[in-house]
């Protein structure tokens, strides 16, 4: 596996109303987040599992600035 850096998209600028009920929005999603102690043995698409450990992959860290 090869290092590929993935280039980061132009920021969008909110006007103070946009930055308010994108924030709301997202605290209504973090809200309903839960840890998983059980796991479905259902098998799941090649697609789902690559996007799911992209997205891990772009989460800001200490290594990954």
């Amino acid at each position: 596996m090869t290092y590929q850096p993935i280039p980061l998209p132009d920021r969008s600028h909110l006007t103070a109303q946009e930055a308010e009920e994108v924030s709301a929005a997202y605290l209504a999603q973090m809200r309903r987040r839960h840890s998983v102690r059980h796991f479905d043995t259902a098998p799941i698409s090649d697609v789902l599992l690559t996007n799911a450990i992209s997205v891990a992959a772009s989460a800001p860290s200490g290594a990954n600035q």
